[in-house]
């Protein structure tokens, strides 16, 4: 789906001007322009946007009613309710850092959690 942004994203990252045309020119998920947009001039570099378009896409094909969000300190939440009730919420920093935790919000039990995980790892949760 963003297959195009996704691949020309990663193939500009060492140039801040390109980075921001190329922000400019493809369309994004809302919520990853916002992401990209950064906060106070820090910016996550193309590589990590590409990860957060990734994460989105996959939870939006494979989750249900997937919510996300850009917090306060700039980071973009996930919050998703898995094919087997199960509740995970991830986060992903402007940094790049990933972390996820997968509960039984029924039970009130956290089922497990991975304060640093890739997003290959976190959408294998997904399925």
């Amino acid at each position: 789906m963003y297959s195009r942004t996704l691949e020309s994203l990663e193939t500009i990252e060492s140039h801040e001007v390109a980075k921001s045309l190329a922000y400019a020119e493809f369309k994004l998920p809302p919520t990853v322009q916002e992401f990209a947009m950064g906060l106070e001039g820090v910016r996550p570099d193309a590589a990590v946007v590409a990860v957060a378009s990734r994460i989105l896409e996959a939870a939006i094909e494979k989750t249900v009613e997937p919510e996300f969000t850009v917090d306060v300190d700039g980071a973009l939440s996930f919050d998703l309710r898995l094919s087997n009730g199960m509740l995970l919420l991830a986060e992903l920093g402007i940094d790049g850092s990933l972390a996820a935790s997968v509960f039984d919000d029924g039970r009130g039990v956290l089922i497990k959690y991975l304060p640093r995980t890739n997003d290959s790892e976190l959408i294998s949760l997904f399925e």
